[in-house]
């Protein structure tokens, strides 16, 4: 609960504007809260220095009137939902009697890059997904005693899986706005699927319905390979876990797999390719500064 509460001090809401948050859960980068808010106001603050996270808002009970960046007013009832992020400030008035259910997520695990905030949806149109990911993120919530690691990813993939859906979902309906460059789109699937070991170019390119060749040339355009951007994203995720100490407990040949790659060698010389330092030594090094 610690870092959802900071998150939310970052973007300046004070802790009488959450009203009482009956249960939070943490899978990896992401969290659940379920919050009874009352008659409060949510004043979330753009900050452009800060890790960018975005938050899906689903209103379990009441409704909330939202005025956000370049939307003006919109009211979301019971069984609707919205989204905040980072770049984008927002005023949530809540009703009286009102209740959310909240999934923080970092940016990039849910949107391409580059892609401006202003084009990202402010509410979500009801569709079995938004059911679909509500109940999914309920359901995560009152478990909450995640006992396996590998678990506890797969849990986090599914949540920014189903994120990534809604948030284009929302871009595409009724709202004209272009979906982003071929290179934005494939490389939005690697960051939610990078930890499977059998991802790959080709994997990606049926997932948007183009050729490999296609893919690869969306990608030298902008001087990279669909191969070397997952190599990218996939050691960013081993080196996440490596410098989180939640993740002790595994060895290095378990963030490999973990991290979808094949073998620890595999995982060294991806981190060689990146200019980065052993895997083992990563992990030490990271002891040492926190001794």
């Amino acid at each position: 609960m610690a870092r959802y509460l900071r998150t939310l001090e970052t973007h300046g809401m004070d802790a009488a504007a959450w009203g009482s948050i009956a249960a939070t859960a943490t899978f990896g980068a992401a969290t659940i809260a379920v919050h009874t808010t009352g008659e409060t106001r949510w004043n979330w603050r753009a900050d452009a220095d800060v890790r960018e996270v975005a938050a899906i808002v689903f209103v379990l009970r009441g409704s909330a009137l939202i005025h956000s960046t370049g939307a003006g007013e919109i009211e979301v009832d019971a069984g609707e939902a919205f989204l905040i992020h980072s770049r984008r400030s927002a005023d949530v008035h809540w009703a009286s009697g009102s209740g959310c259910l909240v999934l923080l997520l970092p940016t990039d695990a849910i949107v391409g890059s580059g892609v401006d905030a202003d084009s990202l949806p402010v509410t979500f149109d009801r569709t079995p997904l938004l059911a679909a990911t509500r109940e999914f993120s309920s359901a995560l919530c009152r478990e909450r005693g995640v006992s396996a690691r590998f678990s506890e990813y797969v849990s986090e993939r599914l949540l920014a899986e189903m994120a990534f859906g809604l948030v284009l979902e929302g871009r595409e309906v009724g709202r004209g706005v272009a979906i982003g460059t071929l290179a934005e789109r494939a490389r939005t699937i690697m960051v939610v699927r990078r930890a499977e070991p059998d991802l790959s170019a080709a994997s990606v390119a049926a997932d948007l319905h183009v050729s490999v060749r296609q893919l690869q040339r969306a990608f030298a355009a902008a001087g990279s390979s669909p191969a070397a951007a997952l190599r990218n994203l996939r050691v960013e995720l081993a080196q996440s876990m490596l410098h989180d100490p939640q993740y002790d407990g595994l060895s290095v040949d378990q963030v490999a797999q973990y991290s979808g790659f094949a073998s620890t060698s595999v995982l060294r010389r991806a981190f060689d390719a990146e200019g980065i330092t052993a895997p083992s030594v990563v992990r030490r090094t990271r002891e040492r500064v926190a001794i």
